[in-house]
């Protein structure tokens, strides 16, 4: 081949290089590309153990808190994750304002001591005060975090903590699947070892386990021995594993009713939150949501990839909308998706999560809305199963009560006066010297001895 056919095809090469880059910068140049809303869901930081093992040398009293209280470290997880949401919203992407403004973002917490006081930290470095701010002194702003009662929550919903009966049902089935308990067969010899050196009884369930794992792992991030035996590094990381298997066992594979009663309503939050930017109504520019393990994962498992792992603390997604403006000034949106386990840097890129039955990383708003439409309940305490105990409820059942308390004694009456005058009134008058009391417990009032537990139970 001669030099000048090879220096004809570099330059033909070089020509299309030259062009392909042309067009790109004219598209760029046309189509602005802006975030314009991000949805942060966080995991709370390094917390107590929610329980301890009756052989467990370090106790509660020794938890400066008590037991699932948020430690230092965690509050110190959450301060650089907040540097790091900084860094990603405030001077990349401009998102929000150097310092704290009401209209730009909403907090929402799960009411737990460990998720109010990790949003607390995070926004502590989010929106950082310096020298040249001074707030009276403080080097602290003070931000509103948001929450509901536990047993009202349904946006982060627990079965333990809010009335769900069918998630409660869906949860059992899972729980006692063959498939647990063929895990617990294979690994009866560890299970076995567990209870020899915890103290648990061998009647124990798969979640009594779970907790014994939960606590060596919160022990050891807190740079605390735990006893010799979980100190094994074998044994350690079967309990990771364990611990890990419960997170698979209940969020894999969601059906579209378990994401629905588990993230449904958080869903919706931001499904109309996206809406809202598209229809330029009023809206926040991000949103931070403050919750548990138990809340990413189903979430994660409901929309995006779950690796069956349970997610790190401080560890959290983001849900991105960005707008796309055509030169004519036409404007198209897509939403992507990023899971960062906690990371002690405030300047990473997010790893990327690619969103369920999405034709790109980047997907187009249509195709999430088309994902997440059968997964917003239109009345959850419906799809729960839930029937309250309300005051109407109460009322009516007092006003029967009442009503046939007075028929009772108007037929007693009744009865009274047709022997009134008559030797059979005077039998009656000395048997009823002999009568027992009505004893009107019985009659399943609410608070009596008789009472279905199950129907007054709310």
């Amino acid at each position: 081949m001669s030099a000048s056919l090879v220096n004809t095809r570099q330059i033909f090469l070089r020509l299309q290089i030259w062009l392909l880059l042309s067009v790109i910068a004219t598209h760029v140049a046309e189509c602005e590309r802006k975030l314009r809303q991000a949805h942060i869901l966080f995991r709370h930081g390094n917390r107590s153990p929610v329980a301890v093992y009756e052989t467990d040398n370090i106790t509660e009293d020794m938890w400066p808190q008590g037991l699932g209280q948020l430690t230092d470290k965690g509050m110190e997880q959450h301060y650089i994750l907040g540097k790091w949401l900084h860094h990603r919203y405030v001077v990349e992407n401009k998102l929000l304002s150097e310092r704290y403004k009401r209209s730009e973002i909403y907090i929402r917490s799960t009411a737990y001591d460990r998720t109010i006081m990790s949003a607390q930290s995070c926004l502590a470095g989010l929106y950082e005060v310096d020298a040249s701010m001074p707030i009276y002194g403080l080097r602290w702003h003070p931000i509103p975090v948001w929450t509901v009662k536990k047993d009202t929550d349904y946006v982060f919903l627990n079965p333990n903590g809010t009335p769900c009966p069918r998630l409660k049902e869906l949860a059992k089935q899972r729980a006692e699947s063959d498939e647990v308990v063929n895990y617990i067969n294979q690994n009866k010899t560890f299970f076995d070892l567990v209870q020899k050196r915890t103290g648990l009884s061998p009647e124990s369930v798969f979640l009594n386990y779970t907790r014994v794992g939960d606590a060596v792992i919160m022990e050891r991030l807190d740079g605390r021995k735990s006893n010799t035996w979980a100190q094994d590094e074998k044994i350690y990381k079967k309990l990771v594993q364990i611990v890990d298997y419960g997170h698979e066992i209940a969020f894999k594979n969601p059906t579209a009713e378990e994401t629905r009663l588990r993230s449904g309503l958080l869903i919706k939050e931001i499904y109309h939150s996206f809406q809202d930017i598209v229809t330029d109504s009023k809206h926040h520019n991000a949103h931070i949501f403050s919750a548990h393990d138990t809340t990413l994962a189903p979430f994660l498992a409901g929309i995006g990839q779950f690796d069956n792992k349970r997610p790190t603390t401080a560890s959290c997604v983001l849900l991105e909308l960005y707008e796309e403006t055509e030169k004519n000034g036409d404007k198209r949106y897509s939403v992507e998706m990023y899971f960062r386990r906690w990371q002690n840097k405030t300047d990473d890129d997010p790893p990327k999560m690619w969103i369920k039955n999405c034709s790109s990383f980047a997907c187009p708003l249509e195709e999430f809305n088309n994902l997440v439409k059968n997964l917003m309940p239109e009345d959850i305490e419906k799809e729960c199963n839930y029937k309250p105990n309300s005051p109407s409820t109460a009322l009516g059942k007092f006003i029967i009560f009442t009503l046939l308390l007075s028929c009772v004694i108007l037929v007693l009456a009744i009865i009274t006066c047709l022997f009134r005058g008559s030797k059979g009134r005077i039998r009656l008058w000395t048997k009823k010297k002999r009568f027992e009391p009505i004893n009107f417990q019985l009659l399943g009032n609410p608070g009596s001895d008789s009472e279905d537990g199950e129907v007054f139970d709310p």
